[in-house]
């Protein structure tokens, strides 16, 4: 069941507003340093869903996503796909997704509205393939979330992790998932997003080094890349058929074979592809 999302939409607000654009999606010249009460208000709104999915191990509420792309929509010069997504119109999750990317790819978007692509992006993700939602924990207990940005380096990690509490206060673990994420890139991110990857835990690279599968920009690339499906004719010839040939009964066959084996973490604009992540439920049963 969808809860009511609490970022705080205002239906007056036009869509140009160029002032509300340079407090919440990227600085543009000429504005001041100081943001006003409502872009802290939408901010802190916006990123407490990230963080509240993150926690859950889910995607964003359609609520929630909505509620992102209604003041993501601001930052779009050309195209309707982010508004008519937030207004909760019928729309093309690739046109969504384009202009996402369009977005993240100017140099001056804040490192908060760059996290809230990524999760918007997830929920894009999850609507279209369900079956690759990544797993939860068999036991969710003590386990710890975390979102941090680091300035210095440029980088957002989102982590998850249990074991020794001093491990996780003293920043002991979140170093650790730095140091993995700058060694391993993009990918790297995604796999520490895995609601079973236990940052805490000395093998993650073992982990990472068996699970990950590829990073791809949409969802034809990876099932292009990754399976192959054919079509047999009267003379009993087969014919390679794309994804985007794929009728959508085909597809939905595609998309539950896939779910059985791997999970998909979207980050940075792309998809990115793992085995079937065990390791939290192994540490349980031993």
């Amino acid at each position: 069941m969808e809860r009511d999302s609490h970022i705080p939409r205002d239906p007056e607000r036009r869509p140009d507003d160029q002032h509300l654009r340079a407090e919440i999606i990227e600085r543009l010249p000429g504005t001041g340093e100081h943001a006003s009460h409502r872009a802290i208000e939408v901010i802190g709104a916006m990123m407490g869903a990230c963080v509240m999915a993150h926690t859950e191990g889910r995607p964003l509420s359609t609520e929630d996503a909505r509620g992102v792309a209604h003041f993501l929509a601001l930052g779009i010069d050309k195209g309707t796909a982010l508004r008519d997504f937030a207004d909760g119109r019928e729309v093309d999750v690739d046109e969504v997704r384009s202009e996402c990317l369009e977005l993240a790819s100017r140099p001056n978007v804040y490192p908060e509205t760059r996290e809230v692509l990524n999760w918007l992006d997830g929920h894009l993700l999850d609507a279209v393939v369900p079956q690759l939602r990544p797993e939860l924990p068999a036991d969710e207990t003590q386990w710890r979330h975390l979102i941090s940005y680091k300035e210095d380096l440029g980088l957002t990690v989102a982590i998850h992790g249990r074991g020794d509490e001093a491990l996780f206060e003293d920043g002991t673990v979140l170093d650790r998932a730095e140091r993995f994420a700058l060694d391993h890139g993009i990918p790297g991110v995604a796999y520490l997003r895995l609601p079973t990857t236990d940052t805490s835990r000395p093998d993650v690279e073992r982990g990472f080094a068996s699970d990950y599968v590829g990073s791809y920009a949409d969802l034809a690339e990876l099932f292009d890349t990754t399976t192959r499906v054919f079509q047999l004719d009267d003379d009993n010839h087969t014919t390679p058929v794309s994804y985007r040939e794929l009728s959508d009964d085909a597809r939905r066959q595609l998309h539950e074979g896939a779910g059985e084996h791997w999970s998909a973490v979207a980050v940075a604009g792309q998809i990115h592809l793992f085995k079937k992540n065990h390791y939290a439920e192994e540490e349980i049963t031993k």
